[in-house]
């Protein structure tokens, strides 16, 4: 099986991507589409679900993940309403590493392994750990720019949809 994008499965015009050469994902939209096919959800026939699954074998989603700023796990509706400093914060390795950092405080090493954890919590949990991301947002913030604050909607935004498409990556990993 083969996914091949076009106007229309990623809204994307075949046109745009013979001048480009090659096709750049902005966010993991497309992510969090593969997995609700890789799912359970009736869309696929199992051999075809396990031709989707095998995608980590061929592609090392968690190379990729990785490699990606906080900024590039959002929507584009979330990127588009970020102010500039805003942008270039959720760009910072200073970011990424202030996560990194706190959970390696709670023994969790991987975005994948997070990935699990966040599948399989109770809602409380995963509660006291957006909680917990937001301090380490507001904290990362106040380090880079000092005397200012991140605004608490942008910071739960960002947190959200960053915990919600990790925990969707779940069904990729497993």
């Amino acid at each position: 099986m083969r996914i091949s994008p076009s106007e229309y499965s990623f809204g994307i015009l075949d046109k745009e991507i013979e001048k480009k050469g090659k096709l750049q994902l902005i966010n993991l939209d497309i992510a969090s589409c593969i997995t609700s096919l890789a799912s359970s959800s009736g869309y696929l026939e199992d051999e075809q679900k396990l031709a989707v699954s095998t995608l980590d074998s061929t592609i090392n989603i968690l190379d990729v993940i990785n490699q990606l700023k906080i900024y590039e796990y959002l929507s584009t509706d979330i990127q588009k309403s970020l102010t500039q400093q805003e942008s270039v914060f959720l760009q910072s390795r200073d970011l990424k590493e202030e996560i990194k950092k706190y959970l390696k405080s709670k023994e969790v090493y991987s975005f994948k392994e997070l990935s699990h954890i966040l599948n399989y919590s109770s809602n409380n949990e995963k509660e006291n750990l957006r909680t917990s991301l937001y301090t380490v947002f507001a904290k990362a913030y106040s380090n880079k720019y000092p005397k200012k604050t991140l605004k608490p909607s942008t910071q739960k935004r960002c947190v959200n949809e960053f915990l919600d498409l990790l925990e969707s990556l779940n069904e990729l990993w497993t």
